[in-house]
C-alpha cells in the first residue's frame, strides 16, 4: 500500500492548495461584487447570484464549480484503485469457492486426496479464474519461502472468510488429522448449501429493498413529482420537468449497476444478444421514431404530442421486436438450467448400469429428451466430443454455455478420467437441484416490483389526464384573467404570481407526456433488470408502459380531456 499511501499525502496537499485558491478566488469575487455595488455591502442571495451571473458567464461559473470536485473524485478513484481490485477480487474469490466446494465435494466421492482436489482446482483458470489465482499465489508463497504448502494454508485460514475460509479449514483438518474424507465433504457441502440459502436470503431482502426503491424513486416519486407540476402550472414548470427528467434517467443508470451487484452469475451470455440487439433494432427505432416526428405531422394527435408519440412509436419499433430476439435466447438458457440436474441424475443411472459418462451422454442422448434446446446442446456435444475429444468440445462449447452448465460438464469429464463411481453424479445432481431451488426462491422474493411499477404507473397516467382536463383548465383560465387585469387600459394590477396561461397548456402537455413516456422507459428496463436480473425482460414491461401512455392520449383526446 505504499502507492496508496503516497497518493493519500499528494492528496492531502492538493487539498490545502486547492482550499487556498479557492479562498483567494472567493475573495476577490466579494470585492468585486463590493465595488460593483457602489454602496453597502448588504446583498441577498438573489441580489448575490444576479450580480454574479454578470460578472462571469454561466458556463464558466459551472466550470469553476463543478471541474475541481470532478477532479478530486477520478483522482480519489485512481488512488483507491489498488483497494478496489482487492475487494473486486476477493469478491469473486467467495463466489467462486462455492463452486469450488461443490467439485471437492464430487472430487472426494471419487477418493482424490485433499491436497490433491485442492492443486485441480488450482488448474481451472479457465472456469474458477480467482480462485485459481489464490490457489497458484499460495503455491508460489511456499516455494518462495521453502515451507510447506500446509503451512501455508494455515496462515491463508486465518485470513479467508465465508466459503473459502470452510473449503480451506476442511482440507487442513483431513490434512492434519485424517479422517474419512468424504463424510467431511459432505458436512462441508450440506453446510456450503445452508450458508448460501441464507446467503441467497440476505441477497432477495436487498434486492426486494431495492426493487422498493426503484418503485418509489422511478415510478410512485417522479408520477407524484410530475402530477404536482401540472397542478402548479407555470412557465418554470417545463425547466423543472426537464431537469426532473434528466435526475431520474441517471437514477435509474445508478440502480442498474447497484442491482447488478446482488444478482446470481451465469456467465456473459447476454453481452453479445444485447450488442446484437442494439446493432439490429435500434436503428429501426431511430428511423421509425423520427419518421413519425416528420411524416406524421398532420395526424391530429401529433398536433399536439408530436414528442411523446415519435419516442413511443420508436420504442415499440425497438423494444417489440428485441423482446422476442431476447426471449428466444433466454428462454434456451433457463431451459438448459432447468433441466440439468435431472439431466444429471440420468447421467448417474446411466453409470449404475455400467457405462461410463461420456457413453451415458450419447445413450441419454438416444433415449430421453429435455426440450428443444437441450436436446439441441447435447446433439452438439457429443458430436464435437466424437470428432475433437472432450476437453476441446468443452473448449469450443464454453462461450454459449451457462457458467453452471460447463461447470458440470467439466466435473463428469473429469469423473471419467478419474473412474469415479455413480454416487458422484448422485451428488453433483443433488448439489444442482438445491441450487436452482434457491435461485427459484431468489427470484420469487423479488418478481412483485414490477407489478406495483406497473400500478403506479397507470394510476399516474389516468391522474395526469385528468388533471388536465379539469384542474388545469381553471388554473389556464385564471391565469387569462390575471394577465387581462394586468394589461388593462383602465389601469393595471400589479402580479407577483407566475400562473400558467392558455397558451402555455399545449406545450406543457407535450412536455410532461414526454417525461412520463421516457421515465416509463428508465423504469421498464430497471424493472426488468431487479425482478428478472436480465435488461432484456424489461423490454416487455417498456413496451407495455409506452402503449399504455399511447392508449391514455388516444382515449383522453377522444372524451376532450386533452
Amino acid at each position: 500500500y505504499s502507492r496508496f499511501r503516497r497518493a493519500l499525502a499528494l492528496l492531502i496537499v492538493l487539498s490545502v492548495i486547492a482550499s487556498i485558491l479557492a479562498f483567494m478566488l472567493l475573495t476577490s469575487l466579494l470585492e468585486l461584487l463590493y465595488r460593483a455595488t457602489g454602496s453597502g455591502f448588504i446583498l441577498t442571495l438573489m441580489d448575490f447570484r444576479e450580480r454574479l451571473l454578470a460578472l462571469l458567464p454561466l458556463p464558466a461559473l459551472l466550470a469553476i464549480i463543478f471541474a475541481p470536485l470532478i477532479a478530486a473524485g477520478g483522482y480519489f478513484a485512481y488512488t483507491l484503485s489498488p483497494v478496489f481490485a482487492l475487494k473486486s477480487h476477493n469478491s469473486r474469490v467467495q463466489e467462486e469457492a462455492v463452486w469450488g466446494i461443490f467439485a471437492s465435494t464430487v472430487y472426494a466421492f471419487a477418493g482424490i486426496p485433499p491436497l490433491k482436489i485442492l492443486h485441480i482446482l488450482g488448474e481451472k483458470d479457465y472456469i474458477l479464474p480467482a480462485l485459481s489465482k489464490e490457489i497458484a499465489r499460495m503455491v508460489r508463497d511456499g516455494r518462495i519461502r521453502m515451507v510447506p504448502l500446509l503451512e501455508v494454508l494455515r496462515e491463508e485460514y486465518k485470513r479467508a472468510r465465508g466459503f473459502w475460509r470452510s473449503l480451506l479449514g476442511t482440507i487442513i483438518t483431513l490434512e492434519t488429522t485424517g479422517g474419512d474424507i468424504v463424510t467431511y465433504f459432505r458436512d462441508l457441502y450440506r453446510t456450503c448449501i445452508r450458508d448460501l440459502r441464507v446467503h441467497f436470503e440476505n441477497q432477495a431482502k436487498t434486492m426486494s429493498s431495492i426493487s422498493s426503491a426503484v418503485t418509489v424513486f422511478l415510478a410512485i416519486l417522479p408520477m407524484s413529482v410530475y402530477v404536482m407540476l401540472v397542478i402548479v402550472a407555470s412557465s418554470m414548470v417545463l425547466q423543472s420537468v426537464i431537469l426532473f427528467t434528466i435526475m431520474n434517467v441517471v437514477m435509474g443508470l445508478t440502480v442498474a449497476l447497484v442491482s447488478d451487484m446482488f444478482v446470481p452469475k451465469v456467465g456473459d451470455l447476454y453481452l453479445p444478444v444485447y450488442r446484437k440487439i442494439i446493432v439490429k433494432y435500434l436503428p429501426v427505432g431511430v428511423c421509425v421514431g423520427l419518421a413519425s416526428w416528420f411524416g406524421l405531422i398532420y395526424v391530429p394527435l401529433m398536433l399536439k404530442f408530436q414528442g411523446v408519440i415519435s419516442l413511443a412509436l420508436g420504442t415499440l419499433a425497438f423494444c417489440l421486436p428485441a423482446y422476442l430476439e431476447f426471449r428466444r435466447h433466454a428462454r434456451a438458457i433457463d431451459e438448459t438450467i432447468e433441466n440439468l440436474p435431472t439431466f444429471i441424475r440420468d447421467v448417474a443411472d446411466e453409470v449404475k448400469r455400467g457405462t461410463s459418462p461420456l457413453q451415458a451422454l450419447a445413450r441419454i442422448h438416444e433415449t430421453r429428451s429435455y426440450g428443444r434446446y437441450f436436446d439441441r446442446l447435447l446433439r452438439l456435444l457429443i458430436n464435437k466430443i466424437n470428432l475433437q475429444g472432450v476437453r476441446r468440445a468443452l473448449e469450443d462449447l464454453k462461450p454459449y454455455l451457462p457458467r453452471q452448465v460447463f461447470f458440470c460438464l467439466d466435473v463428469i469429464a473429469d469423473a471419467d478420467e478419474i473412474g469415479a463411481r455413480a454416487e458422484v453424479f448422485d451428488v453433483l445432481a443433488d448439489i444442482m437441484h438445491d441450487w436452482v431451488n434457491s435461485i427459484h426462491e431468489f427470484q420469487a422474493s423479488v418478481r412483485i416490483g414490477k407489478y406495483t411499477s406497473l400500478m403506479a404507473m397507470l394510476c399516474a397516467i389516468g391522474i395526469t389526464v385528468f388533471l388536465f382536463g379539469h384542474i388545469v383548465r381553471m388554473i389556464a383560465s385564471a391565469g387569462d384573467m390575471i394577465r387581462q387585469m394586468s394589461s388593462s387600459p383602465y389601469g393595471s394590477m400589479p402580479v407577483t404570481i407566475d400562473i400558467a396561461t392558455s397558451d402555455l397548456i399545449p406545450a406543457l402537455k407535450n412536455y410532461i407526456f414526454l417525461a412520463l413516456g421516457i421515465t416509463s422507459i428508465i423504469l421498464g428496463l430497471v424493472g426488468g433488470k431487479v425482478a428478472s436480473f436480465r435488461f432484456g425482460d424489461g423490454f416487455k414491461d417498456t413496451a407495455i408502459m409506452v402503449i399504455l401512455i399511447v392508449a391514455s392520449l388516444i382515449v383522453g383526446s377522444l372524451l376532450g380531456l386533452l
